[in-house]
């Protein structure tokens, strides 16, 4: 559980993101770099703000197998997984016409999130509201946020093929 708990660590979720904005800048794919960091920057401190706002206490155990000092609502751990493979699952998916393979995706990243939320609660971290919680933010965050950025993306095109005329 602590190798499930990893993927959605701050080391983690950071060095995935880098490598996959690093993939997305190489395919010139510069809508989705802006999607990516809102999403996961952004992700990460409305996540804060919601800790702070909550204030509630983590889970108490007499033999804890993990102990953490911040607030725990909003798991921040499920919620950084759910942006960011969220957002790999989104762009993939975009990319990917064979309905077996799409379903492969969103069946993967779905796994993934789910593994990082059990774990969460598996030891020790979380009550099972708090990563519940923190997949609903992060799947509303990142609807905002692929929304927002898609939007921007059809006026600049809209107004770049009326520039031309």
């Amino acid at each position: 559980m602590f190798v499930a708990t990893f993927f959605g660590s701050t080391a983690a979720v950071s060095c995935i993101a880098i490598a996959f904005g690093l993939f997305l800048l190489s395919r010139r794919r510069h809508y989705w770099v802006a999607a990516l960091a809102f999403s996961v920057g952004g992700g990460v401190l409305l996540n804060r703000v919601l800790k702070y706002f909550f204030h509630r206490s983590r889970p108490f155990f007499s033999d804890p197998l993990l102990t953490v000092s911040s607030f725990s609502f909003p798991s921040g751990h499920t919620m950084a997984a759910t942006v960011l493979y969220g957002t790999i699952a989104a762009y993939l998916l975009l990319n990917t016409k064979d309905p077996a393979r799409r379903l492969l995706i969103v069946i993967c990243a779905g796994c993934l999130i789910l593994l990082v939320a059990f774990s969460r609660i598996y030891l020790g971290a979380h009550y099972l509201s708090d990563v519940l919680g923190a997949m609903a933010e992060g799947l509303a965050w990142l609807s905002l946020c692929l929304t927002a950025v898609h939007s921007f993306w059809r006026l600049q095109n809209k107004s770049s093929v009326e520039s031309l005329r």
